[in-house]
């Protein structure tokens, strides 16, 4: 069905305004409303799109007249009331990332998504780069052979400076750089194997930079994670994610498969036009190393473009999208495991 998609942002932070920049260049989306609890917020991005519909609350936008679907931008802690209210309101829900702040209130969401017959798909945006999409043709071809290891991780530098207020709260974020940068991590390199379930996990976390990343104020969340994930095929993923750390001079983002045949690394930190994919294959006795050509463009724009659109088509198709709920389900208990293990100071089985 080739019809417009009539759509609405909630949240204007910086992944909303990625999903409207998204929205307002796809050739099939109209998007007709914003919403915001900053007024001054709100006014700013209503005047610089041209957007002439604002509201401050989620059940005034749910109530528009002809609203087909709703991206969920806002504090990990509202995710679940406001992509269960959007979808009890017949609305499709594009929900960033993570799925929710807890596991139960993920829980909740998946029960109200199943019972539902609107499209309910998750934000988890490194699948749609350029990079992450040539490896996985590689895995899917069979060329790198059976993925058995998967190393990957998140390791920021310097705190940002934008992570304050509720991302230091453990009740309203669910937890620091796992939950926040681990989480694209580890559904990434999850997607690349083929989504596999995981059937155990060891972790441990760290609380050194409190003082830094606090500023002042109190900070109940890690700054600091890591984790070995076992799969049900005999895989395993080895996680390292951080808010600060003294890891190198910038920001390390990795993700590095091993397989039977092949091996493949994608640095998505790369801010150089050199392709940021490596692949290591044999062919006779002689190592090979190849590099896919990868497009010199932002590939932050790339993935919210992809994304966008992947929801627009899900919609259009009347099928369900690439990255659904009970995958962001399975990252959550996955992560959910993590904290629990590194309480415990054991392995925790699935």
């Amino acid at each position: 069905m080739d019809r417009t998609v009539r759509v609405a942002v909630v949240g204007l932070g910086w992944p909303g305004m990625r999903h409207l920049e998204a929205y307002l260049k796809h050739s099939s989306a109209e998007v007709v409303a914003v919403c915001d609890a900053n007024p001054t917020l709100l006014a700013s991005v209503q005047r610089q799109h041209q957007i002439e519909l604002g509201f401050d609350n989620l059940e005034s936008l749910l109530a528009l007249d002809g609203l087909d679907a709703v991206s969920i931008c806002t504090p990990n802690f509202l995710h679940e009331p406001m992509v269960c209210a959007a979808l009890a309101a017949g609305k499709h829900v594009l929900c960033e990332k993570p799925l929710a702040a807890t596991l139960e209130q993920g829980e909740r969401i998946a029960a109200t998504a199943r019972a539902s017959d609107r499209v309910c798909m998750v934000g988890f945006s490194r699948r749609y780069r350029d990079d992450s999409r040539a490896v996985k043709a590689l895995v899917e071809s069979g060329e790198l052979g059976e993925i058995y290891h998967a190393h990957t991780g998140w390791l920021r530098r310097r705190f940002n400076p934008s992570v304050r207020g509720w991302f230091l709260s453990k009740a309203q974020s669910g937890g620091g750089p796992l939950i926040d940068l681990g989480v694209h991590m580890l559904d990434l390199a999850l997607w690349l194997m083929g989504n596999p379930k995981a059937v155990s996990v060891s972790g441990a976390v760290s609380h050194h930079f409190g003082e830094r990343l606090g500023r002042g104020a109190s900070v109940d969340v890690e700054d600091m994670a890591s984790a070995y994930v076992r799969l049900e095929n005999g895989a395993v993923i080895v996680l390292e994610t951080s808010w600060y750390s003294f890891s190198g001079a910038t920001d390390h983002i990795f993700c590095e498969l091993l397989g039977t045949r092949g091996g493949a690394k994608i640095d998505l930190g790369t801010t150089s036009p050199t392709p940021p994919v490596e692949v290591y294959v044999d062919r006779g006795s002689v190592p090979l190393v190849a590099a896919p050509v990868i497009p010199s463009v932002d590939q932050t724009t790339v993935s919210f473009s992809n994304e966008i659109a992947e929801f627009i088509a899900a919609i259009q198709e009347e099928r369900a999208p690439a990255s659904t709920v009970e995958q962001g389900l399975e990252i959550l208990r996955i992560l959910d495991a993590i904290y629990r293990s590194a309480e415990a100071g054991t392995e925790v089985r699935l």
